[in-house]
């Protein structure tokens, strides 16, 4: 009997100290990947931030923000293209938030809206965002407009645009001409910090 115990408190013992085992290299295993995954992370970023500082920004770029972080972006965006009194709007018309601001003496209703740049139809801006930006602009009492959006605007919607009667005028920037004018406002910038 006693053989018995100490042949079944080993086997006990020996199994407990497997599945021991098999934990700790399972736990070793996921911190490895955990850190793997960090180091991918961290070069990713690293390489992330060095294009950026060269000024070479692309649409991927824009389309990983935030909504909330795209527009922030376009409020420093907008800053750089030399207007002022930028704020956000209260909720309005269209329960959604605008930029407000001004250049020179003009005011500017501002819509941001951030979309993958592609010809499918399904990222395509329609005419609803045009809509929404002359509905925020008239409840403004603002009759300049523009949209800055990281993809493409539909055609009917730039042709309801140039249709707009006076004295309603609104401006485009779609992705493109975001990050062509991203690199001349940063590369500017960039001699001017140069020269001092």
């Amino acid at each position: 009997m006693t053989n018995y115990l100490y042949q079944l408190i080993y086997n006990i013992t020996d199994f407990i100290n497997n599945i021991l085992l098999i934990v700790i290299i399972l736990l070793f295993t996921i911190t490895v990947f955990k850190l793997i995954k960090a180091f991918i992370i961290y070069h990713r970023e690293y390489n992330d931030i060095e294009r950026l500082k060269e000024c070479k920004i692309n649409i991927k770029d824009l389309n990983n923000l935030t909504p909330k972080e795209f527009e922030q972006w376009c409020t420093a965006y907008l800053s750089k293209q030399g207007y002022t009194y930028i704020n956000m709007d209260s909720l309005n018309v269209n329960n959604r938030k605008n930029i407000i601001c001004k250049k020179g003496k003009e005011t500017y209703c501002v819509k941001c809206k951030i979309s993958p740049h592609s010809y499918d139809i399904k990222h395509i801006l329609n005419l609803e965002i045009a809509r929404q930006l002359i509905g925020s602009m008239e409840y403004n009492g603002i009759s300049n407009g523009i949209i800055i959006t990281s993809g493409i605007i539909s055609s009917k919607a730039i042709d309801y645009i140039n249709s707009l009667p006076k004295p309603y005028s609104i401006e485009i920037i779609d992705g493109s001409h975001l990050v062509k004018d991203y690199k001349i406002i940063y590369s500017n910038l960039l001699t001017l910090y140069d020269k001092n």
